[in-house]
């Protein structure tokens, strides 16, 4: 998730840059229903307007928040699904809320009325391209040039792609995540097992992989010279399309010039990938 408006702010209202510090734990975007009231054919939960079954109880969400807490995760992004079709969705918001959590709502937008949105402040973001962080880089040096060094210590303090490290998906059964992408790719069931447990555990070879720093990447993510400010992009799209997670992002539309690649760079020859090489993403110590 790219954060457009709080980006946007540092033109206007800069704030100082650091270097990049993890958050005490991820960011939870949590999938509490799957029922929508839309059938968009871009949905990753492919959603639709009925009822799926085994979706977690209330009793069940406040267990798991309970846990979250404990864990340190610092937000929660309610999502769906619609979430507003949920009908405990604002007692699980104000208890969220009451816990200390920093609560988002992922909505449509279809059922936000006047009464709705003045309850979640509204923020625009940009979802599954990290790219997007390059994009603005350069979009500001041709307008804003006096802040460009600014806004590049900004990107480069947030780091891209956070897959698996700050940004983790718990969805409407209960099962986890990477991030809202990997449906296909579970670590485990909070019914099951505490998230607390799940979220650590890089005895999986994806996890493993993404938490490594910096990634082990190949092809134009690689010798790309802004891979401090992406990291690497979506990993499950080169998962998707090439049976390789660490192969380039198949979805970056920046050319070579904006990336600065030499099309004759050796890095930019990805290698097929075969049984055992997911020992790329082993962490070291």
């Amino acid at each position: 998730m790219f954060r457009i408006t709080q980006f946007m702010n540092e033109i206007s209202r800069p704030t100082p840059a650091g270097p990049r510090r993890d958050p005490p734990g991820p960011v939870v975007i949590w999938n509490l229903i799957r029922r929508c009231n839309l059938t968009c054919k871009h949905c990753y939960s492919i959603s639709a307007d009925h009822d799926f079954p085994g979706e977690l109880s209330t009793e069940e969400v406040f267990a798991v928040m309970d846990d979250l807490r404990a864990f340190r995760v610092p937000a929660l992004i309610l999502s769906g699904g619609e979430p507003l079709l949920r009908p405990d969705i604002f007692p699980i918001a104000r208890r969220a809320k009451e816990m200390g959590f920093y609560v988002g709502l992922s909505s449509n937008g279809t059922l936000i009325d006047e009464a709705v949105a003045s309850r979640n402040p509204k923020e625009f973001v940009t979802g599954n391209n990290d790219a997007d962080g390059v994009y603005l880089l350069h979009w500001v040096r041709a307008r804003f040039p006096e802040h460009a060094d600014h806004m590049a210590a900004k990107l480069v303090q947030w780091g891209g792609n956070a897959s698996g490290v700050n940004v983790a998906n718990i969805d409407n059964v209960g099962d986890v995540h990477p991030d809202t992408m990997w449906w296909h790719h579970t670590l485990g069931n909070v019914r099951t097992r505490p998230f607390s447990a799940i979220w650590p555990d890089t005895s999986d070879p994806i996890m493993a992989g993404l938490k490594r720093r910096p990634r082990v990447i190949e092809g134009r993510c690689g010798a790309c010279r802004h891979f401090d400010i992406c990291g690497g992009n979506t990993r499950v799209r080169a998962l998707r399309l090439t049976g390789n997670p660490w192969a380039e992002d198949p979805a970056c539309y920046l050319t070579d010039d904006e990336i600065g690649v030499d099309s004759n760079d050796d890095r930019l020859q990805v290698r097929p990938f075969g049984k055992g090489d997911h020992a790329v993403g082993a962490v070291s110590g």
